[in-house]
């Protein structure tokens, strides 16, 4: 039998030749990705230098992919093809201008002069430290997300053997404790907008009002339109969110923040009568049939309704609230009445329960769940 043929991608013995000159050539034979038998060669001024150089070039040759990126590829080159693939995804448009700003911004200006293969562990944990020092942990969180996109894009392409930034430390996020909203200060908060007279003419207390009956996403609302609601069966299907894309403006996305978000939810009586009164007073609808549109009769923009928002709630004495706080508080409403977190979930748009409990309710202060009956007899015994 004869000798089994090398897997591809590995090489032979190494062996060497030292010239007259005084350099030594290291050359070995590494079988390509079309099973072929090529011969690399390197010099260098000592056994260990050329060695040195024929390893890093079996390596990138073992991880040359296709004509477009291979492990010799800078970085910066790299990102350029990496932001044409994504362009062509399926990822959210909000996803993917994050990406481009994290590259555009971070990791070019960090990492751009590497070739693919130099981006190590160690490599990838310092530039993320730095990062972290001179602009905070969350661009350094957006610059670790984007690289790992990255290189898993570099994995595919044969240019990388492993996604290194998997192995690289999480980076930690301080969040501050943030209350929700009791049912008493949620109606006074109402009443309050819908005596200011700048948020009644920015139509927000109906905005705010249908936040707070669903616990949809600022951008879900402002996407809400005629079409995906339901007055008979009380029902709206929230399936689509309002994005800015750069150099075409603000658009309505046709997904939600998360191919797992789409979901119909039951609206209260309350909102039921909202819709139906600005149905009644003809208010006016913006492009695409939208329920709440700006007060230019626009696609409302969820950047600048945060802005007028703040400054609302800053006039009616509730500064400590922000739109979040309204999920948190349909979080927290369904959980005391003993709502199961899955449903919490769904009604939240969260794929994972987890995401649910961690960001929206963590653990309570206070459990709202009498568990007396069932730890009693631990101690009952104890007593003659």
């Amino acid at each position: 039998m004869g000798r089994p043929p090398l897997p591809v991608g590995t090489h032979g013995r190494i062996d060497f030749h030292h010239a007259t000159s005084g350099r030594t050539r290291a050359r070995a034979r590494i079988r390509d990705i079309d099973g072929v038998l090529r011969p690399v060669t390197r010099w260098g001024g000592t056994e260990d230098e050329a060695v040195a150089l024929l390893r890093s070039a079996l390596r990138s040759r073992a991880c040359a992919g296709d004509h477009e990126i291979s492990g010799e590829t800078k970085v910066a080159a790299a990102i350029q093809t990496w932001l044409v693939d994504i362009d062509q995804s399926e990822l959210a448009v909000s996803t993917r201008q994050l990406y481009r700003a994290a590259a555009r911004l971070y990791l070019v200006p960090t990492l751009g002069s590497l070739r693919l293969t130099e981006l190590t562990v160690a490599v990838i944990e310092r530039a993320l430290a730095s990062i972290q020092s001179a602009r905070g942990p969350q661009p350094a969180r957006a610059a670790r997300r984007a690289l790992s996109s990255l290189c898993h894009y570099a994995v595919r392409h044969a240019a990388l053997p492993a996604n290194p930034v998997r192995d690289t430390r999480p980076i930690a996020c301080p969040r501050k404790r943030v209350r929700a909203l009791s049912a008493g200060e949620a109606v006074d908060l109402l009443t309050r907008l819908r005596r200011d007279p700048t948020a009644v003419r920015q139509d927000l207390p109906d905005f705010v009002e249908f936040m707070l009956g669903t616990g949809v996403r600022i951008g879900e609302a402002a996407a809400v339109r005629e079409a995906v609601i339901d007055l008979g069966t009380a029902t709206v299907h929230i399936n689509a969110t309002v994005v800015r894309v750069n150099g075409a403006g603000l658009q309505i996305q046709p997904r939600t923040k998360t191919f797992g978000s789409e979901r119909i939810l039951r609206l209260p009586p309350h909102l039921v009568r909202m819709l139906k009164r600005r149905h009644a007073n003809r208010r006016p609808r913006g492009p695409g049939g939208v329920i709440f549109a700006s007060p230019a009769g626009l696609i409302r923009d969820p950047s600048n309704t945060q802005a007028d928002l703040r400054q609302a709630l800053d006039r009616i004495g509730y500064p400590w609230v922000s739109s979040h706080i309204f999920r948190k508080t349909v979080a927290s409403r369904l959980d005391d009445e003993r709502y199961g977190i899955r449903h919490i979930a769904d009604q939240l748009g969260h794929a994972r329960p987890s995401t649910t409990l961690n960001y929206y309710l963590g653990r309570r202060a206070i459990t709202a769940i009498d568990f007396t009956d069932a730890l009693e007899p631990l101690l009952a015994g104890r007593r003659k």
